[in-house]
Formats: C-alpha cells, structure tokens, sequence
C-alpha cells in the first residue's frame, strides 16, 4: 500500500510525527506530493520514500490523479490518502481490515473503503463490519487502484466536492464504497470550529431551528438544544469554492441534491468570517459560476487566493 499526502505550506512538526506514525503502524510508503509550499520542507522531504515537488499550486484533484498514476506505475494494489494534519490510530490494523475485505462477496467491486466513519455519508446497509456508503471525504479513504485508475478526479474543481463527485461517479458505474466500522483516524473538516457569533446569524439558525418542527415534536425539541457551531477555513476562499462546487456538481445531477440543503450553513459561515458586503460579492460570483460552468476560468482569478 501506497499512502499519499498532498502538502501546501504544512505545519511540518506535526506532518513529521504522523509520517514516522504511519510507517510504523501501516508498514506503507510515504509519497508525498507538495502543491508549492513556502516553506522549508527538507526535512519531510528526506523521511518520505517519494517526493514530487509542483512549482504551482495545481490543487487538490489533479495531485491525485497523479498519485493514482504513481501508484499504478508502482503496481501498488492500493494507496491511503491522508490530510496534512490527520493522525492515524495506534490500533489501526490495515491488515485485519483488508482480511475482512477479501471475504466480502462484493470485494472485486469495491473502489474505496474509508476509515473516517464520522464523515461518511452511510446507507443502512452493512456487509461484515462495513457500511455502504453514497460518500466519502478524501482523508482516510483506501482507494482501489485497478478501479480507481479507470477514473480520474474532476481538476476543474480543484479542491472542494472532489471526493463527492468521484464518489457519485464510481457508484453510477456499479462500484461500491465502503467505510469501516470503527473510526480509526483523527480527521477534521477546517481549521477549527466556533460559535455562531453575528446577530443576523443568529436569527436565521433560530429560524431554521424552528423548521424542523415538521419533522416532530421530539425533533424540534432535540434540534432546539443544539449549540449551533460553524466550520472555520482561515482562507474564507474555501467557502467561495464549497458553494461555486456545490451549485455546480447539483445543478448537473452529479451528485445528491441533498447537498444543496448546507449551502444556508456555508454562506453564514463565510459571513462570520467576514462581512455583508464580501458575503453578497462572492455568494454572487459563487451562484454565477456555478451555474454557468465556467470553472477552468474562474480557477485562474482563484489561485492567487491559495
């Protein structure tokens, strides 16, 4: 097994630790791919078994596509993609997990199968000790390679939606998507996350909170006690991009319309970060581009932004 990690200016301390974490609890080979850091790297770079250094920022669809590529070349059956920042358990046993694997009646039709149970978007069907899944996100997904090298990851996209749409487009084409059913890696979506603290925002969860009555009393009440947090990207570009991604990917039928329900969230989240006029000017652009396709242009204004 191949594990793969696209870098972009990482805290390398950290980036170290789960490095030297990873070879000795998966026994896998590191490749690194680093999307034009501006910062020293030397370090990882001498611990990692492969290296590719882009003088750009190509973002995060296209690396992968190239890891693919590598793995392929490599005649690796699979590769691990990892965030910068996620930690693996100490309990991780990839073996255990692929043993499991090999007894599934499904296993020849299996492209991915994650180990980041708490972001996977789960069927109720189980098979063994895994759920089928409509979606994963990147960080902790084991790919297929002989599957996976069929399909590549939309590069349009650039960073947000990525594994939604590659995800969406493997199932269309009978392929299965697996999670294990125990979390076995520390993974989060931001930076951090916070209360709500603007005033408008305040009022429009309140108002949604009061919605949820049609689903039942004792939903309301459950949804009503809920201390409403919001995901936090320092770069609140990456808001421009989940939203762009989001109108793009569901106005097309690429993936569930069901992602169009957190737009409200990722819009107030952006306005917490900043302000009203930003908020309506990039809301405006996002819905724009979204709807109109243009993402290979809009990429080239957005990349001075990461």
């Amino acid at each position: 097994m191949l594990t793969v990690i696209v870098t972009r200016n990482p805290n390398t301390n950290i980036l170290y630790k789960n490095i030297i974490a990873i070879k000795n609890i998966t026994n896998s080979k590191i490749l690194i791919i680093d999307n034009a850091s501006s910062i020293d790297l030397s370090k990882i770079r001498k611990l990692c078994d492969y290296f590719v250094q882009n003088n750009t920022n190509e973002g995060l669809a296209k690396a992968y596509n190239y890891a693919i590529k590598i793995a392929s070349y490599l005649n690796e059956d699979w590769i691990l993609l990892l965030d910068q920042d996620t930690e693996i358990y100490e309990n991780l046993d990839i073996q255990k997990i692929f043993d499991e694997y090999n007894k599934l009646p499904i296993m020849g039709k299996v492209a991915i199968i994650s180990l980041n149970r708490i972001y996977a978007h789960t069927t109720k069907n189980e098979i063994g000790n895994f759920k089928l899944c409509k979606s994963v996100v990147n960080s902790g997904s084991i790919l297929n390679v002989k599957i996976c090298s069929r399909f590549r990851y939309n590069e349009d996209l650039f960073i947000d939606r990525i594994d939604n749409d590659y995800c969406s487009r493997l199932r269309k084409n009978g392929f299965y998507i697996l999670v294990y059913r125990y979390q076995l890696i520390y993974h989060s979506i931001g930076d951090y996350s916070r209360l709500y603290n603007k005033q408008i925002s305040k009022i429009i969860i309140f108002l949604l909170k009061i919605l949820s009555i049609r689903h039942g009393i004792r939903e309301f009440k459950k949804v009503m006690h809920y201390r409403a947090f919001y995901v936090v990207y320092n770069n609140y570009y990456r808001y421009y991009t989940i939203i762009r991604n989001t109108v793009y990917l569901c106005s097309r039928g690429k993936i569930d319309l069901f992602y169009l329900k957190t737009l409200p969230s990722w819009v107030l989240s952006l306005y917490e970060q900043t302000n009203l006029i930003i908020t309506l000017k990039l809301v405006s652009l996002a819905l724009f581009h979204g709807i109109l396709g243009d993402l290979k242009n809009d990429n080239k204004k957005l990349i001075k932004h990461f």
